[in-house]
Parts: C-alpha cells; sequence; structure tokens
C-alpha cells in the first residue's frame, strides 16, 4: 500500500503542472464566455 501510494503521489506531482495549466485555460474560456454573453 506504501508503495502504491508513492506512486500515486509522485504521478499527481509530475502531472499537476499540466493540470493548472488546463485549470487556467478552462477558467479563462469560462470567463471570456460569462463576458461576452
Amino acid at each position: 500500500m506504501i508503495i502504491i501510494t508513492h506512486i500515486e503521489i509522485d504521478l499527481r506531482v509530475s502531472c499537476w503542472d499540466e493540470v493548472e495549466a488546463d485549470l487556467t485555460v478552462i477558467t479563462l474560456t469560462v470567463f471570456i464566455l460569462l463576458e461576452s454573453t
């Protein structure tokens, strides 16, 4: 269980930059859509 947990943490940390970038794009898209309405 400990090994699996460490692997999950490593995957999350390595993917966090991509996830954060995706969230930024989504937030900007939603903001633009709301502004254009």
